[in-house]
């Protein structure tokens, strides 16, 4: 019986190492088919993941501090979210940028 890689189908003979998969030796996987499941499940962290989990932290941060929400404010259609900040907290017309030093300068409310 010739040992083949369960995944790719090489053979024993044209990899580094194969690895058994069972205890009774009939399942294998071989070194570059591991080595490609690792890459996968280790991935870098890509500029738009890093993104998404700074907004995530943002939001859990913001979720906590929320005074009041209005959804239809003065009847005009438009949502009003009111969120308590640090004193020390710099305001400004970009609204990341404040959150993001607000959660920087460690004050807890």
């Amino acid at each position: 019986m010739s040992i083949t890689c369960f995944s790719c189908k090489s053979p024993r003979d044209k990899v580094r190492e194969m690895v058994s998969l069972s205890d009774r030796g009939d399942l294998y996987l071989c070194n570059q088919c591991i080595d490609l499941c690792h890459e996968i499940t280790h991935e870098p962290e890509t500029a738009e993941r890093a993104a998404m989990e700074q907004d995530a932290a943002r939001y859990r941060w913001l979720r906590d501090r929320m005074l009041f929400a209005d959804f239809d404010y003065n009847g005009e259609g438009r949502c009003m979210l009111a969120f308590e900040l640090p004193p020390e907290a710099k305001i400004s017309s970009d609204c990341d940028e404040t959150i993001n030093y607000a959660m920087t300068i460690g004050v807890q409310l």
